[in-house]
C-alpha cells in the first residue's frame, strides 16, 4: 500500500510539474530574461532558487543579490535575494554582465559560533547541533534550555496494530538522538547565504 501511494504521488506529481513547465513556457516565451512565477496566493520576498545561470552573469536589481551554492543532492544551484514575487503572478529578472565580486561575507564566525546580519547560532562541536539561536531583531533565544535545533532522531518504527501510517503513544521513547558527529562541511559563502552540511552517524554504523 505504502509503495503503491508513494508511486501514484510521484505520477501526479510529474504531471503537474509538467503542466506547469508548459504553461511558464508559454508566456515566457524566448529572451535572454528570465521569468520568476510564483503559485503562492501571498508574495514571496524572501530567497529564490533558480537553475543555473551561464557563468559572469547575475540578476539586474540594485537590490538583488545572486549566488551560486552547491544543492544537498550535489546539483549547482542560484539562490537569489531582493525580488519580490506578486501572489499567483511573475516577475521579470533580466541577466546581466557582472565581475566577480569582492564583497565581503555578511557571516562572521568565532570558533563555533556564527554570526549573520539577523541571528547568531552557536554549534556543539562534538554533535554539530545547534545549542544556541539568538534572534539579535527580536533580541530573544530560540532554543530552550537543554534543547537544540537540527536534533536527529533515530528509532525503532513499528506499531502494534498496523503496518503503516500509526504513531503509537509509546514511540517517543523509542527514539535517541545522533549525537556521534561525522563531518561538518562549509558548501556555500557569500553575499547571500552560507550553508553548513553536517553528517552524523549512529555509534552501531
Amino acid at each position: 500500500m505504502n509503495d503503491q501511494a508513494i508511486a501514484e504521488l510521484a505520477d501526479c506529481r510529474a504531471k503537474a510539474d509538467a503542466l506547469y513547465a508548459d504553461a511558464a513556457t508559454a508566456v515566457a516565451g524566448d529572451g535572454s530574461s528570465f521569468m520568476l512565477f510564483n503559485g503562492l496566493s501571498r508574495p514571496r520576498c524572501g530567497e529564490v532558487e533558480l537553475a543555473p545561470i551561464p557563468d559572469g552573469k547575475a540578476i539586474a536589481g540594485d537590490e538583488v543579490l545572486t549566488q551560486a551554492y552547491e544543492h544537498v543532492h550535489g546539483e549547482r544551484r542560484i539562490a537569489v535575494t531582493g525580488v519580490t514575487l506578486p501572489p499567483l503572478g511573475f516577475a521579470t529578472a533580466a541577466l546581466v554582465d557582472v565581475p566577480k565580486s569582492a564583497a565581503a561575507s555578511p557571516f562572521s564566525i568565532d570558533v563555533d559560533t556564527i554570526t549573520t546580519p539577523f541571528a547568531r547560532a552557536t554549534f556543539d562541536a562534538s554533535t554539530g547541533e545547534i545549542s544556541s539561536f539568538f534572534d539579535t531583531v527580536a533580541d530573544r533565544e530560540l532554543v530552550r534550555p537543554g534543547g537544540a535545533f537540527n536534533r536527529l532522531l533515530l528509532g525503532e518504527d513499528i506499531p502494534a496494530a498496523w503496518d503503516n501510517w500509526d504513531i503509537d503513544r509509546d514511540q517517543r521513547l523509542k527514539l535517541k538522538p545522533l549525537t556521534t558527529l561525522k563531518h561538518r562541511t562549509i558548501v556555500a559563502e557569500h553575499t547571500a547565504k552560507r550553508s553548513d552540511r553536517i553528517g552524523r552517524r549512529s555509534k552501531s554504523a
